[in-house]
């Protein structure tokens, strides 16, 4: 099953503009891929992408899942939103959607995040936000950061800032994503 990054970035600009957390106002006219990575090539197979829409200050992170089109899947009923459409290749029509619903690759995301943390159940946080979590096994919540700066996010620098303070009310950190200096996604005790 093999998508290209071009076919995945000519999908992008309806995406983004139905997701709270873009910055845009309208549907973007073009969206770059500044940065990309298999993580998973096993079907269902899991797509890290850093794209940017010229204009915009912000990089916008996605991890996008891929399918074979005769898989449905149920965990994708009612997730509109998470769709980003269909891709046509060699091998036939593959579904290309938010990877963080799909109970075979959330706990993917959350090994490259934390590695030593087993998890066995998982449920996406369904609230308008403007990053994106996932709750596993009612004790670790992952965290992904959806706009990314090339800066650290002050999610990650002040909880860890505090815990090393010492301040003892804050959720332990299992572990943090980071790429090129941006934090990419946090594992936390689920409080």
């Amino acid at each position: 099953m093999t998508v290209s990054v071009e076919q995945l970035a000519e999908l992008l600009p309806d995406y983004l503009a139905r997701q709270r957390w873009f910055a845009g106002e309208k549907i973007p006219d073009s969206v770059e891929i500044v940065d990309s990575e298999l993580l998973q090539k096993e079907s269902p197979c899991l797509v890290w992408l850093l794209a940017r829409v010229p204009g915009d200050e912000a990089s916008y992170q996605l991890l996008v899942g891929l399918r074979p089109l005769t898989d449905t899947e149920e965990f994708l009923e009612g997730k509109g939103r998470g769709f980003l459409g269909d891709v046509e290749t060699d091998d036939g029509a593959v579904l290309a959607y938010d990877a963080l619903v799909d109970p075979a690759l959330a706990p993917h995301v959350l090994r490259v995040v934390a590695p030593e943390v087993e998890v066995s159940t998982m449920r996406p946080i369904a609230v308008e936000q403007s990053n994106t979590s996932v709750v596993f096994d009612d004790a670790v919540i992952l965290k992904v950061f959806r706009r990314v700066h090339d800066d650290p996010n002050p999610d990650v620098e002040i909880v860890d800032a505090l815990t090393t303070a010492g301040y003892e009310h804050t959720a332990k950190s299992l572990g943090t994503w980071q790429r090129d200096g941006r934090d990419l996604a946090v594992a936390r005790e689920f409080l």
